[in-house]
Order: structure tokens, then sequence, then C-alpha cells
């Protein structure tokens, strides 16, 4: 069974409202908005629920960033 990664973890700071911007690898930009931000699961405003262990792999691509609401 696979090991979740949690919050704590990953984005500790990550909270609704923020905006998470990253550049595939075929250089397609995705945004994501933050609608909740669970100790094991992200909500975006459009699309499915997203995990850390997805987050983290996230951060590996060209450009990503959290833009903060602060």
């Amino acid at each position: 069974m696979a090991r979740f990664l949690t919050k704590e973890a990953v984005a500790p700071k990550l909270k609704a409202g923020d905006l998470i911007e990253y550049k595939t690898i075929k250089g397609y930009k995705q945004v994501f908005i933050v609608t909740q931000a669970t100790k094991k699961f992200i909500y975006q405003f459009f699309g499915e629920r997203m995990t850390y262990n997805e987050l983290k792999e996230y951060m590996k691509c060209p450009d990503f960033k959290i833009v903060s609401n602060k």
C-alpha cells in the first residue's frame, strides 16, 4: 500500500484561495485554484481533488510556484 504524504510534509502553508501554477514537461501551463487544503487532499475549484503525493510530483515541473492568497 502506498504511503500518502500529508500537508505538513509537502506544503504546510497551503490554504484556500492559493494558486498552484506550473508548466508540464510538454510545455502546457496548468493553474489550480485551491478551495480547501485538508490534511490529505487538496480540493480545487475546477477538477478532481489531488493528493500531496501528486503535488510533490508537480513541484518537479518547470516554473512551479504557489501564489499565496494573503
